[in-house]
């Protein structure tokens, strides 16, 4: 272990500052140490943890030498265990990274869990004093790999407590390191983590219960978007409580510590404790001991979620809370209800087959901001029932069609679009007082400058929309959202300099990349050469300009009088620099004399042997500090005491950029709201004219939207399948589909469909593009038809497809009776119903019984538009069906059910599939074709034959 006889200062690198030696006036050194031209480069003598070399080496054991400040004293061994071992008593659930100089490090247990996660070097650190030293597990990286990791522990299903240094108390010589905890780190709480995927809401859902009891059967739902600002809330029921966690899709999930101690609350812990196993959402709680109680004397249970998110993320995010953000409410009235199984049958948000290819999303997807997906996400999940919102967006989607709008504007914009950052995250950055707030308040002004071109190019679109008048008012609308913050983008402009931000951004990319190449050592060595090379570079061999003038600054000189005099004096210093620089080259006759800045010298005078050291190695003044054969290095007073006054005003200079940026920063969150509210205008644009560019590609049309409980859908077809189809050269067959429901037609009404035929003859392909049809429409989207009226539908419910969840001890069949109940209770008159053999899990007699029973309570008490398909043939006799009538309907109670089949046509030799839909009942499914397609043995296919003709001529 390497011990130092004298304290030990270093930087915020982790390397060393070495002070002057004690010159008297003549400029000689004071007391017995003499320099001569023998002396040595002083060695370092200070030791720092090895990470990765299997060694733990300290001075003297003082494990936090590294942060403290000058003329401090480093705190013992046992006050960082003590500090540690407090902040894993407190976060027991957490991995804990504790900040020590430039370094987080993990102790004890955890230690091996974090190495072991990390791919790092497992060590050891001795903790105590004296005899009573203890070794414990240990392990550690770097400051600048701090996002990589906590990524990498989060992703890992780990929440990740961050503690930070901090200096406190009294001036640069007497300042105290103490640490704090400054961010507890979860899936639902990132910013800007690799974790974060930008076109996706990260939220966090907080759950709440009215009065904290169970008296009533209804929870708070309060979810946020830590790295957007998105807010919302919305209410939900203990049945409906595993849809609603499906539909918002949170990261995390937080409850209230004493929500255990009510039966309703034991009841939702019990469906986050499966929807944790099965989805990998977190599960966390929290104490709302601390939240002010709310006004009402009796809080709503939306007001006890959003106390209960409030508390979650003052414990998360201790030193920076995210602003206040009023929180939308999500009314189930205004939008489509959909839940977790239709969401999954549809494929509304990713395929079956998991991911975004083959899905709803995937076929509309032509967002070219990160915005604008999210909230294209959030149209197709959530379409709205509000007619006049409904209008509004197809309007705006004309205003772009090539058929009825100037699409070459919508191509100009599109590309504007893509090149803007994402304003919402930005904000966030900015509020939770995240790293590089520069380089986030210019990806915002450039946001500003666009927006005057945006609302240039809108006005041209208005002049192209004349005689469309909801369209005009449409765009005139979405124009006027897009605010003008001219005067707030100037403020930026003239403060920041870009040209050096991109300069030191490059600068700290190339040095991370070496830092992880090479270490973090050599990183800085090469910084600080590069440094010398850049401040001696002016002052050249001909003399002349300012000394070290490259040096980039954020913030222009011009920002404030304090700054601009700041700036002034520097540059008279530098010129002095410069001036002396001139002077010792004359006074040494070293032509390549330059003033230079030594890593681990300080301000030092760099001469070449080759120019002759006889005359500097005569000056009593001048020095030597470090030799080599063809180099020297030189102390000398005139510019030690000068570059003082040089990195003086620096570090001045730099405070004040500090706050102007801190200036700028506050101006900005001024505007927090609007600036959002112009975001999601932008985001709007970016949606309609995603939708208008898909129209064109695939020959959509727009859809005639209105309050009926009618449908009408001409040569509709599915938007995935018919891509599908596309790529491999086929074409897809449409079909039309026409609801004349009772509320809207007495006479000849028809509101149910019975839809029979063979297997893989498109039955359920039907079934769903008839609902994404409806979807589309009503996310404000053309739809793939050749026309289409819809009116409204407040709930879609698709029952397609076998599952089970065995782990609930719910079989294949209870969850299709699971299903079929919840569509029988909750279906309205002015829904969607889709549903594909229900009843086929049983025996036939129970699966028809059921089949029945089902079809009889929609046409009599929920009387929604209902596409029924079934391979129970025998309900169309029980229906009122006899085979006769040409439109295939049912009779007396039954005249609201119509009958349709699609057929297969079978030869010797091949097998051909009719994928029209038309009217009648098809007795034959076809099922022993599909069999001997499937490759089954022949002889099994001809008993099968033969069993099917003896119990269709015995009636068996």
């Amino acid at each position: 272990m390497l011990r130092s006889a004298l304290p030990v200062k270093l930087d915020g690198w982790g390397i060393e500052i070495r002070s002057l030696p004690p010159l008297g006036m003549d400029g000689k050194p004071l007391g017995p140490i003499q320099a001569d031209k023998t002396t040595k480069p002083l060695k370092r003598t200070v030791g720092r943890l090895a990470i990765g070399s299997g060694k733990a080496q300290t001075d003297d054991g003082r494990t936090e030498s590294t942060a403290t400040s000058a003329g401090a004293t480093a705190p013992s061994a046992s006050a960082l265990e003590r500090a540690v071992r407090a902040n894993l008593a407190a976060f027991p659930d957490a991995i804990l990274l504790t900040q020590v100089g430039s370094f987080f490090e993990s102790y004890f247990e955890q230690a091996k869990q974090v190495a072991k996660l990390l791919g790092i070097k497992l060590t050891s650190k001795s903790f105590g004093k004296g005899s009573n030293k203890i070794p414990q597990p240990f392990c550690g990286f770097p400051l600048f790999q701090l996002s990589k990791h906590v990524s990498a522990l989060v992703e890992a299903g780990h929440k990740v407590v961050i503690v930070e240094e901090f200096k406190e108390a009294g001036g640069k010589e007497s300042s105290v390191t103490v640490r704090k905890v400054t961010r507890v780190v979860t899936p639902g709480t990132g910013v800007d983590e690799s974790f974060v995927d930008l076109e996706q809401s990260n939220f966090v859902l907080a759950l709440g219960v009215a009065g904290g009891s169970s008296v009533r059967d209804e929870i708070g739902m309060a979810y946020r978007d830590i790295s957007t600002g998105a807010s919302f809330t919305r209410t939900s029921k203990l049945s409906a409580l595993r849809d609603d966690i499906h539909l918002v899709r949170p990261k995390e999930v937080v409850v209230d510590e004493r929500l255990r101690d009510t039966k309703l609350g034991g009841r939702i812990l019990d469906i986050l404790r499966g929807e944790s196993l099965r989805e990998g959402i977190m599960v966390s709680e929290t104490s709302t001991d601390a939240v002010p109680p709310s006004a009402t004397s009796v809080p709503s249970s939306n007001s006890t979620a959003e106390a209960v998110l409030l508390a979650y993320l003052a414990n998360t995010l201790p030193m920076t809370p995210p602003p206040r953000k009023s929180a939308k409410f999500v009314d189930p009235a205004t939008v489509m209800q959909m839940d977790a199984t239709t969401l999954k049958s549809l494929e509304i948000r990713e395929s079956l087959r998991g991911g975004v290819r083959g899905s709803l999303l995937g076929a509309v997807r032509r967002t070219v901001t990160p915005g604008g997906h999210r909230l294209l996400i959030e149209r197709l999940c959530t379409p709205s029932t509000d007619l006049t919102t409904i209008l509004t967006r197809l309007s705006l989607v004309s205003a772009f069609h090539c058929s009825t709008g100037d699409p070459t504007r919508r191509s100009y914009l599109r590309a504007l679009l893509r090149t803007l950052d994402d304003t919402p995250r930005l904000l966030q950055r900015l509020a939770l007082r995240r790293t590089h707030p520069a380089h986030d308040l210019l990806g915002l002004k450039r946001t500003m400058r666009a927006l005057a071109v945006i609302r240039q190019e809108l006005a041209s679109v208005l002049a192209v929309l004349e005689p469309d008048e909801s369209a005009q008012l449409a765009v005139r609308a979405l124009r006027d959202e897009l605010r003008q913050w001219d005067a707030l983008a100037d403020e930026i402009d003239e403060a920041i300099d870009e040209d050096a931000l991109l300069m030191r951004e490059e600068q700290a990319e190339r040095e991370a990349v070496l830092a992880a190449e090479l270490g973090e050592r050599a990183a800085a060595r090469a910084r600080s050469e590069r440094e010398a090379v850049e401040e001696s570079g002016a002052g050249g061999a001909e003399g002349g300009g300012l000394w070290g003038e490259r040096q980039a600054w954020v913030i222009r000189p011009d920002f404030s009088p304090a700054l601009a005099a700041l700036h002034s004096e520097l540059n008279s210093l530098r010129e002095e620099a410069s001036a002396l620089q001139d002077a010792l080259r004359t006074r040494y006759k070293s032509k390549n004399l330059s003033l230079k800045v030594a890593q681990r010298v300080g301000p030092a005078v760099h001469i070449l042997v080759r120019d002759g050291v006889g005359e500097v190695d005569k000056d009593p003044a001048a020095l030597v500090h470090q030799k080599t054969n063809s180099t020297r290095l030189y102390v000398v007073r005139e510019w030690a005491l000068l570059h003082r006054k040089i990195t003086d005003v620096e570090e001045r200079i730099k405070d004040l950029e500090v706050e102007a940026t801190q200036v700028l920063v506050a101006r900005v969150l001024e505007n927090y709201d609007g600036l959002l509210h112009t975001a999601d205008a932008l985001a709007e644009l970016d949606v309609v004219m995603g939708f208008a560019e898909v129209a064109e590609e695939n020959a959509w049309v727009r859809p005639a939207v209105d309050l009926s409980s009618s449908l009408e859908i001409v040569a509709g077809r599915h938007p995935t399948v018919e891509n599908a189809l596309v790529a491999q050269n086929r074409s897809f067959t449409p079909n039309s589909v026409t609801f004349r429901h009772l509320d809207d037609f007495e006479k000849d009404p028809s509101f149910i469909h019975v839809l029979t035929g063979p297997n893989m003859a498109g039955k359920s392909t039907f079934l769903r593009q008839t609902a994404l049809i409806a979807v589309l429409a009503q996310a404000g989207s053309y739809v793939p038809a050749d026309s289409a009226r819809l009116g409204v539908c407040d709930r879609v419910f698709s029952r397609v497809g076998a599952r089970d969840e065995l782990d609930r001890d719910r079989s294949t069949f209870m969850i299709e009776m699971d299903e079929a109940t919840s569509i029988l209770e909750n279906a309205t008159s002015r829904s969607l119903v889709l549903l594909d053999e229900l009843g086929r899990g049983t025996s036939p007699t129970d699966g028809l019984a059921i089949a029945y029973a089902a079809l009889e309570h929609l046409a009599h008490v929920n009387r929604s538009r209902t596409l029924f398909a079934t391979h129970y043939h025998r309900l169309g006799a029980m229906l009122g069906y006899d085979g006769q009538d040409p439109r295939a309907r049912g009779t007396a109670e039954w005249e609201g059910i119509e009958f349709w089949c699609t057929d297969v046509e079978e030869r010797e030799d091949s097998v051909r599939y009719v994928h029209t839909v038309r009217r009648g009942l098809n007795n034959d499914s076809a099922g022993l074709v599909i069999a001997r397609l499937a490759g089954m043995p022949a002889r099994a296919v001809i008993a099968a034959k033969g069993m099917r003709d003896k119990v269709l001529t015995e009636n068996l």
